[in-house]
Protein backbone atom coordinates (compact mmCIF):
# COMPACT_ATOMS: atom_id res chain seq x y z
CA UNK A 1 0.00 0.00 0.00
CA UNK A 2 1.43 3.13 -1.10
CA UNK A 3 1.95 6.07 1.60
CA UNK A 4 -0.34 8.48 -0.67
CA UNK A 5 -3.35 5.96 1.04
CA UNK A 6 -1.44 5.37 4.51
CA UNK A 7 -0.72 8.61 6.11
CA UNK A 8 -4.17 10.10 4.88
CA UNK A 9 -5.86 6.52 6.73
CA UNK A 10 -3.64 7.25 9.51
CA UNK A 11 -3.79 10.76 9.82
CA UNK A 12 -7.98 10.04 10.25
CA UNK A 13 -7.48 7.63 12.89
CA UNK A 14 -5.24 10.17 15.37
CA UNK A 15 -8.31 12.89 14.79
CA UNK A 16 -10.74 10.25 15.04
CA UNK A 17 -9.10 9.43 18.81
CA UNK A 18 -8.41 13.07 19.37
CA UNK A 19 -12.47 14.03 18.96
CA UNK A 20 -13.34 10.97 21.34
CA UNK A 21 -10.87 12.38 23.53
CA UNK A 22 -11.77 15.67 23.39
CA UNK A 23 -15.40 14.21 24.52
CA UNK A 24 -14.37 12.54 27.33
CA UNK A 25 -12.53 15.44 28.45
CA UNK A 26 -15.62 17.76 28.85
CA UNK A 27 -16.91 14.84 31.21
CA UNK A 28 -14.13 14.34 33.42
CA UNK A 29 -13.45 17.93 35.01
CA UNK A 30 -10.80 20.86 33.89
CA UNK A 31 -7.98 19.25 36.00
CA UNK A 32 -8.22 15.68 34.75
CA UNK A 33 -8.77 16.73 31.29
CA UNK A 34 -5.48 18.90 31.56
CA UNK A 35 -3.51 15.79 33.42
CA UNK A 36 -4.64 13.33 30.55
CA UNK A 37 -3.96 15.66 27.82
CA UNK A 38 -0.24 16.39 28.95
CA UNK A 39 0.73 12.67 29.68
CA UNK A 40 3.90 11.31 28.18
CA UNK A 41 1.37 9.46 26.29
CA UNK A 42 -0.20 12.48 24.87
CA UNK A 43 2.83 14.39 24.33
CA UNK A 44 4.20 11.23 21.74
CA UNK A 45 0.39 11.60 20.26
CA UNK A 46 0.98 15.64 19.42
CA UNK A 47 4.09 14.72 18.18
CA UNK A 48 3.56 12.26 15.98
CA UNK A 49 0.20 14.18 14.48
CA UNK A 50 2.63 16.79 13.77
CA UNK A 51 4.33 14.53 11.92
CA UNK A 52 1.90 13.02 10.00
CA UNK A 53 0.52 16.79 9.40
CA UNK A 54 3.52 17.95 7.82
CA UNK A 55 4.57 14.52 6.30
CA UNK A 56 1.39 15.53 4.03
CA UNK A 57 3.15 18.54 2.44
CA UNK A 58 5.91 15.73 1.09
CA UNK A 59 3.86 13.07 0.02
CA UNK A 60 0.81 15.29 -1.62
CA UNK A 61 2.78 17.83 -3.26
CA UNK A 62 -0.04 18.70 -4.89
CA UNK A 63 -1.36 21.08 -2.15
CA UNK A 64 0.77 23.60 -2.61
CA UNK A 65 -1.44 24.49 -6.06
CA UNK A 66 -4.94 23.87 -3.43
CA UNK A 67 -5.12 26.99 -2.05
CA UNK A 68 -7.89 26.29 0.41
CA UNK A 69 -6.80 22.21 0.94
CA UNK A 70 -3.48 24.23 1.88
CA UNK A 71 -4.64 27.05 3.75
CA UNK A 72 -6.32 24.24 5.84
CA UNK A 73 -4.01 21.96 6.55
CA UNK A 74 -1.57 24.56 7.45
CA UNK A 75 -3.95 25.74 9.67
CA UNK A 76 -4.46 22.79 11.60
CA UNK A 77 -0.40 22.25 11.83
CA UNK A 78 -0.50 25.56 13.26
CA UNK A 79 -3.20 24.37 16.14
CA UNK A 80 -1.30 21.55 17.00
CA UNK A 81 1.61 23.34 17.04
CA UNK A 82 0.27 25.93 19.44
CA UNK A 83 -1.57 23.39 21.39
CA UNK A 84 2.08 21.96 22.25
CA UNK A 85 4.00 25.19 22.69
CA UNK A 86 1.31 25.86 25.39
CA UNK A 87 1.56 22.85 27.36
CA UNK A 88 3.66 22.27 30.23
CA UNK A 89 6.07 20.33 28.44
CA UNK A 90 6.00 23.20 25.46
CA UNK A 91 6.77 25.95 28.39
CA UNK A 92 9.82 24.12 29.98
CA UNK A 93 11.50 23.63 26.50
CA UNK A 94 11.09 27.18 25.95
CA UNK A 95 12.58 28.15 29.19
CA UNK A 96 15.18 26.04 28.11
CA UNK A 97 15.72 27.23 24.49
CA UNK A 98 14.94 30.68 24.72
CA UNK A 99 15.79 31.11 28.92
CA UNK A 100 12.01 32.92 29.58
CA UNK A 101 10.27 31.02 32.40
CA UNK A 102 6.76 31.46 32.32
CA UNK A 103 3.88 29.26 34.55
CA UNK A 104 0.75 27.99 32.17
CA UNK A 105 -1.44 27.76 35.06
CA UNK A 106 -1.79 29.35 37.93
CA UNK A 107 -3.79 31.27 40.64
CA UNK A 108 -3.66 35.32 42.68
CA UNK A 109 -5.49 36.19 45.51
CA UNK A 110 -5.53 40.00 45.98
CA UNK A 111 -7.22 42.03 48.41
CA UNK A 112 -9.12 45.10 47.59
CA UNK A 113 -6.89 48.09 47.84
CA UNK A 114 -3.96 45.72 47.58
CA UNK A 115 -1.20 44.41 44.82
CA UNK A 116 0.49 41.36 44.14
CA UNK A 117 2.90 39.78 41.97
CA UNK A 118 2.58 36.14 43.22
CA UNK A 119 1.22 33.14 41.69
CA UNK A 120 -0.06 29.94 43.94
CA UNK A 121 -1.71 26.96 42.77
CA UNK A 122 -5.14 26.20 42.57
CA UNK A 123 -5.22 25.60 46.56
CA UNK A 124 -3.95 28.72 47.00
CA UNK A 125 -1.05 27.29 49.22
CA UNK A 126 1.72 26.81 47.16
CA UNK A 127 3.90 29.80 45.58
CA UNK A 128 4.48 28.45 42.13
CA UNK A 129 6.49 31.89 40.45
CA UNK A 130 6.09 35.93 40.64
CA UNK A 131 5.39 38.05 37.66
CA UNK A 132 7.29 40.74 36.41
CA UNK A 133 4.81 43.01 37.53
CA UNK A 134 2.26 43.74 39.98
CA UNK A 135 -1.61 43.42 39.80
CA UNK A 136 -3.78 45.64 41.77
CA UNK A 137 -7.39 45.33 42.71
CA UNK A 138 -8.55 48.92 42.85
CA UNK A 139 -12.33 47.38 43.77
CA UNK A 140 -14.22 44.52 43.43
CA UNK A 141 -18.01 44.06 43.22
CA UNK A 142 -20.82 41.91 42.91
CA UNK A 143 -23.85 42.42 40.57
CA UNK A 144 -27.52 41.10 41.02
CA UNK A 145 -30.77 40.21 39.27
CA UNK A 146 -33.43 42.09 40.38
CA UNK A 147 -34.92 40.95 43.83
CA UNK A 148 -38.70 39.57 42.60
CA UNK A 149 -41.06 39.82 44.92
CA UNK A 150 -38.80 39.20 47.56
CA UNK A 151 -39.10 40.97 51.37
CA UNK A 152 -36.81 43.47 52.76
CA UNK A 153 -34.17 41.81 55.00
CA UNK A 154 -34.04 42.53 58.90
CA UNK A 155 -30.78 42.03 59.74
CA UNK A 156 -28.83 42.14 62.74
CA UNK A 157 -24.70 43.01 63.30
CA UNK A 158 -22.69 42.84 66.22
CA UNK A 159 -19.42 44.19 67.42
CA UNK A 160 -17.58 41.41 69.84
CA UNK A 161 -15.07 42.74 71.74
CA UNK A 162 -11.59 41.16 71.70
CA UNK A 163 -11.28 38.15 74.60
CA UNK A 164 -8.04 38.59 76.08
CA UNK A 165 -8.24 35.51 77.73
CA UNK A 166 -8.99 33.14 74.99
CA UNK A 167 -7.21 35.08 72.47
CA UNK A 168 -10.29 35.67 70.39
CA UNK A 169 -9.95 38.86 68.14
CA UNK A 170 -12.52 41.63 68.10
CA UNK A 171 -15.35 40.58 65.11
CA UNK A 172 -17.84 41.87 63.58
CA UNK A 173 -20.64 39.05 63.27
CA UNK A 174 -24.19 39.48 61.52
CA UNK A 175 -27.61 37.31 60.58
CA UNK A 176 -30.71 37.91 59.20
CA UNK A 177 -33.85 37.49 61.92
CA UNK A 178 -36.96 35.48 59.90
CA UNK A 179 -39.55 38.36 60.66
CA UNK A 180 -42.94 39.57 59.87
CA UNK A 181 -45.86 41.16 61.15
CA UNK A 182 -46.45 40.63 64.86
CA UNK A 183 -43.19 37.62 64.83
CA UNK A 184 -41.30 38.43 68.80
CA UNK A 185 -37.72 37.82 68.45
CA UNK A 186 -34.72 38.02 71.00
CA UNK A 187 -31.49 40.55 69.50
CA UNK A 188 -28.27 38.15 69.45
CA UNK A 189 -26.21 39.23 71.91
CA UNK A 190 -28.61 41.45 74.16
CA UNK A 191 -31.17 41.32 76.83
CA UNK A 192 -33.39 42.83 74.10
CA UNK A 193 -36.07 41.71 72.10
CA UNK A 194 -37.63 43.44 69.07
CA UNK A 195 -41.51 43.22 68.03
CA UNK A 196 -42.67 43.49 64.77
CA UNK A 197 -45.35 46.63 65.01
CA UNK A 198 -46.01 46.60 61.31
CA UNK A 199 -44.80 47.62 57.70
CA UNK A 200 -46.28 49.97 55.60
CA UNK A 201 -44.83 52.16 52.60
CA UNK A 202 -44.03 55.97 53.62
CA UNK A 203 -44.59 59.02 51.44
CA UNK A 204 -41.31 58.56 49.74
CA UNK A 205 -42.40 55.25 48.30
CA UNK A 206 -39.87 53.29 50.58
CA UNK A 207 -41.23 50.41 52.75
CA UNK A 208 -41.14 51.48 56.82
CA UNK A 209 -40.93 49.30 59.45
CA UNK A 210 -42.52 49.85 62.57
CA UNK A 211 -40.63 48.09 65.44
CA UNK A 212 -41.07 48.02 69.26
CA UNK A 213 -37.88 47.17 71.15
CA UNK A 214 -37.93 45.76 75.11
CA UNK A 215 -36.24 44.97 77.84
CA UNK A 216 -36.60 44.22 81.42
CA UNK A 217 -39.51 46.48 81.72
CA UNK A 218 -38.37 48.99 78.98
CA UNK A 219 -40.07 49.30 75.73
CA UNK A 220 -39.34 51.60 72.69
CA UNK A 221 -41.50 51.81 69.56
CA UNK A 222 -39.53 52.97 66.95
CA UNK A 223 -39.19 53.34 62.99
CA UNK A 224 -37.09 51.62 60.33
CA UNK A 225 -37.25 54.15 57.59
CA UNK A 226 -34.82 54.26 54.66
CA UNK A 227 -34.13 57.59 52.72
CA UNK A 228 -35.14 57.72 49.07
CA UNK A 229 -32.85 55.92 46.67
CA UNK A 230 -31.45 54.21 49.43
CA UNK A 231 -30.81 50.61 49.89
CA UNK A 232 -30.50 50.17 53.97
CA UNK A 233 -31.61 51.86 57.29
CA UNK A 234 -30.02 50.95 60.40
CA UNK A 235 -31.02 51.45 63.82
CA UNK A 236 -28.49 51.27 67.12
CA UNK A 237 -30.05 48.71 69.51
CA UNK A 238 -27.35 49.83 71.76
CA UNK A 239 -28.14 53.39 71.52
CA UNK A 240 -32.09 53.81 71.57
CA UNK A 241 -32.46 51.23 74.63
CA UNK A 242 -29.47 52.65 76.35
CA UNK A 243 -27.83 49.15 76.80
CA UNK A 244 -25.06 48.67 79.36
CA UNK A 245 -22.46 46.33 79.44
CA UNK A 246 -24.21 44.17 81.67
CA UNK A 247 -27.53 44.23 79.02
CA UNK A 248 -25.32 43.12 75.84
CA UNK A 249 -22.06 41.16 74.60
CA UNK A 250 -21.19 43.22 72.37
CA UNK A 251 -19.77 46.99 71.96
CA UNK A 252 -22.84 47.58 70.07
CA UNK A 253 -25.38 45.88 68.33
CA UNK A 254 -27.19 46.90 64.87
CA UNK A 255 -30.52 46.08 63.47
CA UNK A 256 -30.46 46.72 59.71
CA UNK A 257 -33.74 46.80 57.41
CA UNK A 258 -32.29 46.52 54.16
CA UNK A 259 -33.17 45.65 50.15
CA UNK A 260 -33.00 41.87 49.40
CA UNK A 261 -30.46 40.90 46.26
CA UNK A 262 -31.41 38.82 43.92
CA UNK A 263 -29.40 36.01 42.45
CA UNK A 264 -25.93 37.04 41.41
CA UNK A 265 -25.18 37.90 37.82
CA UNK A 266 -21.50 39.03 37.70
CA UNK A 267 -18.72 39.91 39.60
CA UNK A 268 -16.11 41.77 38.48
CA UNK A 269 -12.92 43.58 39.80
CA UNK A 270 -10.86 46.89 38.85
CA UNK A 271 -7.77 45.73 38.32
CA UNK A 272 -4.23 47.69 37.41
CA UNK A 273 -1.12 46.83 36.22
CA UNK A 274 1.66 48.23 38.13
CA UNK A 275 5.35 47.93 36.71
CA UNK A 276 8.45 49.74 38.86
CA UNK A 277 5.24 51.30 40.55
CA UNK A 278 3.53 53.20 37.83
CA UNK A 279 -0.15 52.17 36.34
CA UNK A 280 0.69 51.22 32.94
CA UNK A 281 -2.23 49.40 32.26
CA UNK A 282 -5.91 49.24 33.83
CA UNK A 283 -9.25 47.31 33.04
CA UNK A 284 -12.49 46.02 34.69
CA UNK A 285 -12.79 42.43 34.31
CA UNK A 286 -15.39 39.89 34.57
CA UNK A 287 -16.10 35.92 33.65
CA UNK A 288 -15.17 35.30 30.13
CA UNK A 289 -13.38 39.02 29.66
CA UNK A 290 -10.16 38.95 31.04
CA UNK A 291 -7.19 41.33 30.97
CA UNK A 292 -4.01 41.08 28.68
CA UNK A 293 -0.69 42.14 29.66
CA UNK A 294 2.75 40.76 29.43
CA UNK A 295 2.34 37.24 28.00
CA UNK A 296 -0.82 36.39 30.88
CA UNK A 297 -4.53 36.59 30.21
CA UNK A 298 -5.99 37.37 33.88
CA UNK A 299 -9.89 35.79 34.16
CA UNK A 300 -12.30 36.04 37.06
CA UNK A 301 -11.97 32.94 38.54
CA UNK A 302 -13.43 33.47 42.13
CA UNK A 303 -13.87 35.89 45.09
CA UNK A 304 -13.93 35.54 48.81
CA UNK A 305 -15.05 37.91 51.72
CA UNK A 306 -13.92 37.62 55.05
CA UNK A 307 -13.07 40.82 56.78
CA UNK A 308 -11.73 42.00 53.26
CA UNK A 309 -13.05 41.21 49.73
CA UNK A 310 -10.49 39.27 47.98
CA UNK A 311 -10.40 38.48 43.86
CA UNK A 312 -8.98 35.21 42.75
CA UNK A 313 -7.81 35.69 39.54
CA UNK A 314 -6.95 32.36 37.28
CA UNK A 315 -3.55 33.87 35.18
CA UNK A 316 -2.95 32.08 32.35
CA UNK A 317 -0.04 32.16 29.53
CA UNK A 318 -0.91 33.26 25.83
CA UNK A 319 2.17 30.78 24.88
CA UNK A 320 1.03 29.39 21.58
CA UNK A 321 -1.89 31.24 21.34
CA UNK A 322 -1.40 33.35 18.84
CA UNK A 323 -0.57 29.94 16.68
CA UNK A 324 -3.86 28.79 17.73
CA UNK A 325 -6.06 31.13 16.67
CA UNK A 326 -3.87 31.85 13.29
CA UNK A 327 -4.58 28.05 12.71
CA UNK A 328 -8.20 27.89 13.35
CA UNK A 329 -8.32 31.32 10.68
CA UNK A 330 -6.32 29.59 8.33
CA UNK A 331 -8.71 26.27 8.45
CA UNK A 332 -11.85 27.83 8.38
CA UNK A 333 -10.60 30.29 5.45
CA UNK A 334 -9.62 26.82 3.89
CA UNK A 335 -12.46 25.13 4.33
CA UNK A 336 -14.88 28.31 3.21
CA UNK A 337 -12.16 28.48 -0.34
CA UNK A 338 -12.10 24.54 -0.87
CA UNK A 339 -16.09 23.77 -0.49
CA UNK A 340 -17.47 26.79 -1.25
CA UNK A 341 -15.88 29.59 -3.18
CA UNK A 342 -13.52 27.41 -5.33
CA UNK A 343 -16.82 25.79 -6.98
CA UNK A 344 -18.82 28.80 -7.29
CA UNK A 345 -15.34 30.91 -9.62
CA UNK A 346 -15.51 27.27 -11.46
CA UNK A 347 -18.52 27.36 -12.29
CA UNK A 348 -18.21 30.97 -13.37
CA UNK A 349 -15.02 30.09 -15.68
CA UNK A 350 -17.18 26.88 -17.04
CA UNK A 351 -20.02 29.29 -17.91
CA UNK A 352 -17.80 32.55 -19.47
CA UNK A 353 -15.87 29.41 -21.72
CA UNK A 354 -19.30 28.11 -22.70
CA UNK A 355 -20.13 31.45 -23.46
CA UNK A 356 -17.03 32.10 -25.66
CA UNK A 357 -17.06 29.05 -27.41
CA UNK A 358 -20.77 29.60 -28.97
CA UNK A 359 -19.64 33.23 -29.76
Amino acid sequence: MSLRRIIPAITLSFLAVLTVLSIAGAFVGAERAKVMFTSPTMVAYWVALLVLLLAGFVVFPKLVRRPGLLAAHFGTVLIVFGAMAGSQAGHDAGARIFGRAKVPLSYMIIAEGQDSSVMMDANLAERMGDLPFAIRLNRFWIEHYPPEGKNWILQWVAWVPADANTGQPQEVLEGQLPWEVGSDMEVPYTQARVNIVGLDAAANGQPRLKVRLNIEGRSRETVIEPAPGQLMKSLSVTEAMGLSAGEQAADEVRLLFREPEGDVRDYKSDLSVLKDGNEVARKVIEVNDPLHYGGYHFYQNAYRIDQEQYTILGVVSDTGLELVYAGFVLLCGGVFYQFWLEPIVAAIRRRRGGHARAA
